[in-house]
């Protein structure tokens, strides 16, 4: 049997960093090696705190597990 152990995750800030006439231009910038423990709601304080930190506005957070299988 395949068993998958998380191994860490890494995040996806989508911020805005333009807006002319009503069409906004974004950017992804992303961080990797997050503990894989971390609950989503730790996960999304987390973003917020590193988009404080940033001169753009936050439009969307993404959140990409990764996962190690292994045979048991």
């Amino acid at each position: 049997m395949t068993k998958k152990i998380k191994v860490t995750s890494s995040m996806r800030l989508q911020v805005i960093t333009e807006s002319v006439n009503g069409k906004e231009t974004y950017k992804t910038v992303a961080f990797s090696g997050i503990d894989s423990k971390i609950s989503d709601d730790d996960f999304m304080e987390l973003a917020e705190a590193l988009n404080s930190l940033m001169e753009y506005s936050l439009s969307n957070v993404g959140r990409v597990n990764s996962y190690s299988l292994v045979t048991e």
